[in-house]
Parts: structure tokens; sequence; C-alpha cells
């Protein structure tokens, strides 16, 4: 284990009457856990006793808790952590008193116990041996003369996560995002559909019974489909839409077979098909009923500013930087104070912060990994000035993030990040989509998601005339077609009030009515011209069209 060392000025045991306190480092199966064995001190009576873990250090792990026990600590009290002595080689002491005093703690590297197996490419734990363990390597052989479907997913798995090591620059580079996406896929719809027929093949071996015609039927589909998990080139256009039908929801289904095309494909790239059985597969084309986009209109605008200004928390004011300057999710959520320039009102989009899983060589989350990268296409990297109200707004934060730092002992500089959680790290997407329904909740206001948001920013744009080219640089996208196909909404309002327009230029254009003949019109809307006429409504053959019109409004 890693020894650890202070840096504080007093590193002998204290010899007043303070009570001294423990910090004690265990090395687990897959990494470091730091736990205090105090409840604060008795300081916060409610509080269970705090503990971290880290899977990359001990170091990690006992900084993570230094900073949790001060963070309360300042909730509550006026105390502070001051680091003592250390009792090697995994035990470091420390008080509670009034002090200035920032505890540091280094380490020096010391050899460990091997816990942690390192194959290619990626750390992987030690796991049971019951598990269909998959290899993890750099090439699959080719001197085989058949791949199982487990081979051929564990050859792609490998080649999707050496992509994602790669540089920024590199050809052919994946961003962990969507590898995080095919492997999710790959394991939920794809592999169970063959592991459920190799299942049910030994199952009807079990069955102690004479089998009828159907379920020997049965038997012969599913065994076709264990032969097909034995060896990929037996798999055909047919056991594709098979699999499909067995894919629950329709966006569901159709990334399914995205997918599906993109892991075949690979395999004929690598030669071991000879062809794509899924390439031709087209879905069938559905009729839904359209379902509006959630945006915020004209009319909501100002009070949804105001809500957010007014309850003055990293996460609203996350979300105001969203609405006015119409940022991605993970863009605003790695906005760093290096990116805005309060002098000249700019604002310069370069970074994105995310959460990316860690997987093991069985293909399952061992933990997850939270830091800066690359933005979504090279158009996302855009200046965008900054509005007035935002800009107000975000020095008064800067000014309170830099008073509580200090008041925690914690270095500030212009590379912090904007938007902080409770425990002062940043958001992720995922946090700020759990987020957005209290911060409604809290506020009463009408339902609405992370990325409407950003919607509602490219519609307030449009609506106010802005230039459409203009527009797609300040969402980020390659040309306008995506900003007006995804993101450009109608309002109720204006849709009501163009409507009124069309209708009040069609009232004009029917010569033989009056206006006060609109009214009597409306009851006629189920009788034809001819009963009409007898009525008493004179209509000309001319305006038959226009009074229909009219009456469909009415």
């Amino acid at each position: 284990m890693e020894k650890l060392l202070t840096k504080t000025k007093n590193m002998q045991k204290n010899t007043n009457t303070q009570q001294e306190y423990v910090i004690k480092i265990a090395q687990k199966e897959n990494g470091y856990q730091a736990r205090t064995t105090l409840r604060l001190g008795g300081v916060v009576a409610s509080n269970p006793r705090p503990e971290t873990f880290s899977i990359n250090s001990a170091k990690e792990a006992v900084n993570k808790l230094v900073n949790k026990i001060q963070i309360i600590l300042s909730t509550y009290t006026n105390l502070k952590i001051r680091l003592t002595r250390i009792e090697e080689p995994n035990c470091v002491y420390y008080t509670l008193e009034e002090t200035e005093e920032k505890p540091e703690i280094t380490f020096i590297a010391t050899p460990k116990k091997d816990v942690i197996k390192k194959v290619y490419p990626i750390e992987v734990l030690n796991q049971p041996q019951e598990k269909t363990k998959l290899s993890v390597k750099p090439d699959m052989p080719q001197d085989k003369e058949c791949y199982s479907i487990d081979d051929a997913a564990n050859y792609w798995y490998n080649d999707l996560i050496t992509r994602t090591e790669k540089n920024v620059d590199e050809e052919n580079r994946l961003s962990m995002k969507t590898a995080e996406s095919y492997i999710y896929n790959l394991k939920t719809n794809i592999l169970p559909y063959f592991k459920k027929a190799e299942k049910q093949y030994k199952e009807y071996f079990k069955m102690a019974k004479i089998l009828t015609d159907e379920e020997r039927e049965q038997i012969e589909d599913i065994k076709d489909i264990v032969n097909c998990a034995n060896d990929v080139s037996k798999i055909e256009e047919k056991h594709i839409r098979n699999l499909l039908e067995t894919v629950k929801g329709k966006t569901n289904r159709k990334n399914t077979l995205t997918i599906l095309k993109i892991f075949f494909g690979f395999l004929k790239e690598k030669k071991i098909l000879k062809y794509n059985p899924a390439r031709e597969i087209r879905l069938a084309r559905q009729r839904t009923k359209t379902k509006e986009i959630d945006f915020i209109g004209e009319s909501r605008r100002e009070y949804w500013i105001n809500c957010m200004i007014k309850e003055n928390s990293d996460i609203s004011l996350l979300f105001l930087s969203m609405l006015l300057i119409g940022a991605r999710p993970e863009e605003a959520c790695g906005f760093k104070w290096t990116a805005f320039d309060f002098d000249n009102d700019d604002v310069y989009i370069e970074n994105a912060y995310k959460d990316f899983p860690i997987y093991n060589e069985f293909m399952e989350v061992i933990g997850h990994k939270r830091c800066d990268d690359i933005l979504k296409t090279p158009e996302s990297y855009r200046h965008i000035h900054l509005d007035p109200i935002l800009k107000n707004v975000l020095l008064r934060h800067k000014a309170k993030q830099q008073a509580t730092f200090k008041r925690l002992h914690k270095k500030w500089t212009e590379s912090e990040y904007l938007f902080l959680n409770n425990t002062y790290q940043p958001f992720v997407s995922d946090t700020l989509s759990r987020n957005m329904p209290r911060f409604i909740s809290r506020h009463d206001l009408e339902h609405m998601t992370v990325y409407g948001l950003r919607h509602s920013f490219a519609t307030h744009c449009k609506e106010l005339g802005m230039d459409r080219e203009v527009l797609a640089k300040l969402m980020g996208h390659t040309d306008y077609s995506t900003t007006q196909k995804y993101y450009i909404h109608i309002s109720t309002e204006r849709k009501i009030a163009e409507l009124k327009q069309i209708q009040e230029k069609e009232r004009k254009t029917i010569k033989l009515l009056k206006t006060e003949d609109l009214s009597e019109l409306e009851s006629y809307n189920e009788v034809n011209f001819e009963e009409m006429n007898e009525k008493g409504v004179e209509i000309n053959e001319n305006d038959k069209i226009k009074s229909t019109f009219l009456s469909a409004l009415a």
C-alpha cells in the first residue's frame, strides 16, 4: 500500500487535551476504502461515520474523505480539520479545532498487493470463474474454422474500447458515449437472444415426456438459432428479423437494427463473414401521433428566467445558462471560468464534462469515471455573445463560489468549474435529468426536459428573426437543416396569431357576406349550399370553395 505523509507544520502527536481521531485505509479487492472511526467527534450526532472509496489510489480515497468531513463541519460548526500524525502504513490522525491551516496529504508509492489484473485494453478485476469469461485480445485469430457469437462480440467489444483510447485527431476514433451505447445494446438485446435459445434447447432435453409435432417444430427453430450462436457465418436475414421482433419499443428496435448493421459490417470487414446479413433490412414505417416537443414559449420565458435567478443555486444557474446560451447538457456541465470573457461579453464553448463507464472483461460495468472530454463535433466549438442577464448573475455567482472555497480551505482558480454539486464536483448529464423535475416542482412550473432548454433557445432566436445560418452556428450545427428539423418549434401563441391573420384575410374576400352574417354561418357547417340558399344566406357559386374553408375554420 502507498505510504502516507503529511505536509502540515505540526507533525508530532498533539499533547493538548484535544481528542484525536483517525482515518483508516483498507485495501479492498477492487480499490481503497478510507473511513473515519468516529461520528465526526460528536459534532453532528445524526451523521454516520463518513467513508469514501477510490478505485485508483489510497491518496484519492483519503483526500475525498478529508474533503467530505470538512464540508459537513463547515455546515454546522466553526471547527476545521488539523492533521496531526501518521501511523504507518494505513492510519492518519487528526483533531478538530479552529485553524486556518489547510490539511494536505502526500503519498510515497510502495509495492502493493497484486489485486488488479492488467488485461488488454482496460484494467479488469478478477471475476468468479463460473461466468463465461471473454478473452480480451487485440486481434482475433484468423485460423479458426468458425466463430461463435461470443467470440465475435468480444472481438468487436475490444475494437470499440481500443478506438476510444485513440487521440482526438486519430482516424477512426470513437467517443466513449457511442461505444457505451453499442455495448449496452449488444448486452441487452443481441446476445440475450442467442443465450435464451441455448437455454431453451437444453431444457427441452430435460423434459421427460413425448413431444408434440408443434413442440418438435419449435425445437428445430431453436436449434437453428443455437447453430447460429456457435457459428456466426450461419446467421441470415431471417434470424435478424426474428431477433428484432423480440426487441420492445420502436426506437429501441430501430437502434438495435443500426447496431446490428455496424456489428456485422465489422465482422465482414475482418473477413469473418462473407456478407452483412442485416444490411438490406428496413423497418416498416409506423404512423404515430405527433408529439409536441417541450420548450418554453415567449409568454413563459420571463417567468422561467426569474425562477432560475431567484433560486440562485448551482443547478438553477446551470439551467439558466442552457436557456440563454443554448449549450448542450454536457457542455454546460463542463463550463469553466476561463471560458467566460466578462470584459468582452464573450463565451467560448470548448469543453464537455461526462460520465464514462469502466468495463471489465465480462463487459460488466465495474465503475465510472468522470472527466473532461471533447465536444460532439468540430462545429460544436463556438463563440457566443454573453447575455447581459446571465453576465450579472454569473459575476455574483463567481464571488459566492470564491468565498465558499475560502471558507472550506479549498484552492480556487479560474480553471474551476462554474456549477458544482453538494460535494463540490461538476454535474453530469444524468444528474441534470434527475434535478430538472425537482426544480420544476419547487417552482410549480410546467413539464420540461433538460434538452427542452436548448430547444427553447433555438425557437426564441428564430421567432425573433435571427438569420438561419447564424442560428446554426450558435447551436453548433454543420448546417441549418439540423437546427430546423430538430430544434425549431412553433409556439401555440404564434399559431393562433398567424391563423387569425389568415381568417381575417379570408373574411375580407367574401364580398356577399357581411361581418354579422359570420355568426349565422357557423350553424350551417353541416348544411349543403342549396339548403343554405333556402334559409336566406346568399352564396355565389364562385365563393363556395372559400366559404367551405371559412366554415371549417369557424
